[in-house]
């Protein structure tokens, strides 16, 4: 799953190797692994993980944030 969502899972591995034990450890236990694993093999686990994955929560804590200052500097939205 951190593969398909552009995570560094080495990256992680070395910062916070306990994070990626637990992920695993959550994982191992998941009931929605058929699913997880068709929307891996389709390409679409991306769009659709937030729906059935047990680890959204940190998956979303470990991918990079927008740059703030580029946020502040754009302005504000006039859609």
């Amino acid at each position: 799953m951190l593969k398909a969502l552009g995570i560094d899972e080495v990256a992680i591995k070395r910062q916070e190797p306990g994070v990626l034990h637990d992920m695993r450890r959550v994982c191992a236990l998941c009931i929605e692994k058929s699913r997880c694993n068709s929307e891996l093999e389709a390409g679409t686990a991306a769009l659709h993980h937030r729906e059935y994955c047990a680890n959204t929560y940190t998956i979303d804590s470990l991918e990079p944030k927008p740059d703030q200052t580029e946020l502040q500097l754009r302005g504000p939205c006039c859609c």
